[in-house]
């Protein structure tokens, strides 16, 4: 149902989808999403060898950077605030909320 959830979390999800996946996960979220998204993913940038080795062994095919992710996101959402940290990768944290134009969709 459109506008069903107040607020949305996707953690560490988008590093495993394809540009067409993530699209389509930006568009689903943006509709049924009244509030407000929470977006968490590790970014390429591969400055550790503990980073290097982790990326190895992990099984998301599609990292992205920073600037790629907000991209996608500003698509379909307004940012509101957006964090980047780093433990063993490099992470990109975001709060957002759906573009009016876009819930309808």
């Amino acid at each position: 149902q459109d506008q069903c959830v107040d607020y949305g979390i996707c953690t560490a999800l988008a590093h495993h989808l394809d540009d067409t996946q993530l699209s389509r996960l930006m568009s689903e979220l943006a509709r049924v999403i009244r509030g407000k998204l929470i977006f968490l993913d590790p970014t390429r940038q591969e400055t550790s060898l503990v980073s290097r080795v982790l990326w190895r062994f992990d099984r998301g095919s599609f990292a992205r950077s920073a600037d790629e992710l907000l991209a996608a996101l500003a698509q379909r959402f307004e940012i509101e605030q957006v964090e980047q940290y780093h433990i063993y990768h490099h992470y990109l944290l975001c709060v957002a909320h759906p573009k009016p134009s876009r819930r309808a969709e």
